[in-house]
């Protein structure tokens, strides 16, 4: 045991000092050209299972004389390449598990720990012999862990005036197909995580992760995912008579969170029995898509960093909004409601305190990320004027955060005019939010 804790510890500082390095002189992502990598985040299963390929080719290695040093590169490159797809899993409705790194809620080392308990094989070759590979195999549930630090769980409210009804075995919630999201204008389908929460539709929350017992919660995922509607395959977690309910709606940036009826809710609250089914997590949840695969090259943790110096900055300012898509390598900046002169491009003296927040953020980005500024107009039955006006509005854009130290150079712009509608123009208050400037934010 005392030899495994050793080389557990041996293997964190060479990793931590190899990650260190790739930092400093982007040897990372040379290295990222020699290799091939697919990953499936399976929910039904509960496993992240990965497959590494070191392109010989790429990598400028021959068979059969560097067959040892291909096993070598692909056994030390492995730890940083499976990093980078675990930073990619969604937690709950407002984070990915990069997301809690960079706010220090979870280490490098809880994640690299995994990564060196998980299930791997020894290198081999491909059968041309062009690639050596490895897979890699690992619980959700071990991320999972990392979240679970409460010790006794809290009792949702129970609504008022609400008899004691029926007891159920378990909780079945049919989250497939598109679900409209609270507070937009837009569907989506539920996209599974290790913690959703469950809202009613006066969005009182009726279930999440520290009402479940902690004993539970560190022995299986505390809702489990399913797209199958055989009720005899979930026999075992949910019992023969369980509570089904079909989802009103989503709720949360990353669609995580089915919204129930009051109705419900108030069959699972209102029984002391039912209640002890949310303690035990014998909650499924059906969707659409039980398994992702994350694009490669996944980004790396500085990814995940900018957005926290991005999204500090940004923090309570109304009318501007961070979102990431790490698929695409994308941090996104929205103004809604910019004030320009009416039909020009423009802005007005009272918007200038807020470019001056959106440069002092990207300012805090350093020198290797470049900018993409997109203008986006409200729908005032113009086509042609409005695509000529967001792309000046853009360039506008482009200008005030040149005059604030963002350099010129690095800021590329184009405009939509109304064709990327986020709501229907149909108030004044929607306009507002489709007459907006995105400012994408791309790692070189």
């Amino acid at each position: 045991m005392n030899m495994r804790k050793a080389f557990i510890f041996l293997f964190f500082i060479f990793n931590l000092f190899t990650i260190a390095l790739f930092a400093q002189d982007a040897e990372i992502d040379k290295a990222q050209e020699y290799f091939l990598a697919t990953a499936v985040q399976n929910w039904k299963t509960g496993r992240i299972d990965s497959k590494l390929e070191l392109i010989m080719k790429n990598a400028g290695l021959k068979m059969p004389a560097d067959r040892l040093e291909a096993f070598k590169l692909i056994e030390q490159y492995a730890p940083t390449l499976l990093k980078d797809i675990y930073l990619s899993v969604v937690v709950d409705s407002s984070h990915l598990l990069g997301n809690y790194l960079a706010e220090g809620y979870i280490s490098l080392d809880d994640i690299l720990e995994i990564i060196v308990n998980s299930t791997k094989t020894k290198p081999s070759l491909s059968p041309s012999l062009d690639t050596a590979i490895v897979y890699d195999s690992s619980a959700l549930l071990e991320l999972s862990k990392l979240f679970i630090r409460h010790k006794t769980p809290y009792t949702p409210k129970t609504p008022p005036g609400q008899a004691i009804g029926k007891v159920y075995s378990g909780i079945i919630i049919d989250a497939r197909g598109l679900l409209p999201v609270h507070g937009e204008f837009v569907s989506a389908t539920l996209e599974p995580a290790l913690f959703p929460k469950i809202w009613d539709t006066d969005m009182n929350l009726v279930f999440e992760k520290n009402m479940v017992l902690p004993e539970t919660a560190h022995s299986q995922m505390i809702a489990t995912f399913d797209n199958r509607t055989d009720e005899r395959s979930h026999a075992s977690l949910v019992g023969a008579e369980p509570l089904r309910i079909v989802a009103r709606g989503l709720f949360g940036v990353n669609r995580t969170d089915p919204i129930i009826s009051r109705e419900d809710a108030a069959k699972l609250l209102s029984n002391p029995a039912n209640l002890e089914l949310i303690r035990q997590g014998r909650v499924i949840i059906l969707c659409d898509s039980i398994e992702k695969s994350p694009k490669y090259p996944q980004p790396d943790e500085n990814f995940y960093f900018a957005y926290r110096d991005v999204e500090t900055v940004i923090d309570d300012e109304d009318d501007i909004t961070v979102s990431q898509n790490p698929d695409d390598r994308i941090i996104k900046i929205t103004m809604y409601n910019i004030h320009f002169v009416a039909d020009k491009a423009d802005i007005l003296p009272e918007d200038y305190g807020r470019l001056d927040i959106i440069a002092e953020a990207l300012r805090r980005l350093g020198n290797s990320v470049r900018f993409v500024i997109e203008g986006h107009t409200a729908e005032l039955y113009r086509p042609n004027d409005q695509l000529i006006l967001s792309r000046e509005r853009a360039q506008t854009m482009a200008e005030e955060l040149a005059k604030r130290g963002i350099s010129r150079e690095r800021i590329s712009t184009d405009g939509f005019g109304a064709t990327v509608p986020v709501a229907p123009s149909d108030t004044e208050e929607n306009r507002a939010k489709n007459r907006r400037v995105e400012i994408k934010i791309i790692r070189e």
